[in-house]
């Protein structure tokens, strides 16, 4: 049975796998996006879930993108979420991502309600094995 990564889920994946030296990776999001990976037509607007990724990458843990290509952001309350939610989701292996941020908001009251979105993207990566752990 195919595991559902969500849109952002996806979108982090196909950037990972089509990255090449060089690459911009906010591109390279935006090029996942517009190729039809999501299917929300405001996806694109929401910041979270590229926060995440642009995290995951700063903090060196996905594999085959050198922290040194990411987007230099301030990204310290993106950087503990993902931090977090790997951690949850290395502890409970078999969690979906949903439920992964669900334990998370636990932690965090100050989470917002609907932003498993983020969760996804993590998901995903550890689930494809494209994260450095």
């Amino acid at each position: 049975m195919a595991i559902d990564y969500g849109q952002y889920g996806n979108m982090a994946i196909q950037v990972v796998n089509t990255y090449n030296t060089d690459d911009d990776i906010i591109e390279l999001w935006n090029l996942a996006f517009s190729k039809g990976q999501s299917k929300e037509r405001s996806a694109s607007q929401k910041d979270c879930p590229l926060n995440i990724f642009i995290a995951l990458c700063q903090m060196g843990a996905v594999k085959g993108l050198p922290s040194t290509v990411c987007p230099n952001k301030r990204n310290e309350k993106s950087k503990k979420q993902a931090k977090k939610l790997l951690d949850i989701m290395i502890d409970n292996p078999n969690l979906t991502a949903s439920k992964a941020y669900g334990l998370y908001k636990k932690e965090d009251v100050t989470a917002p309600k609907e932003q498993s979105r983020n969760a996804h993207v993590v998901f995903a990566l550890l689930k494809e094995n494209l994260l450095s752990i």
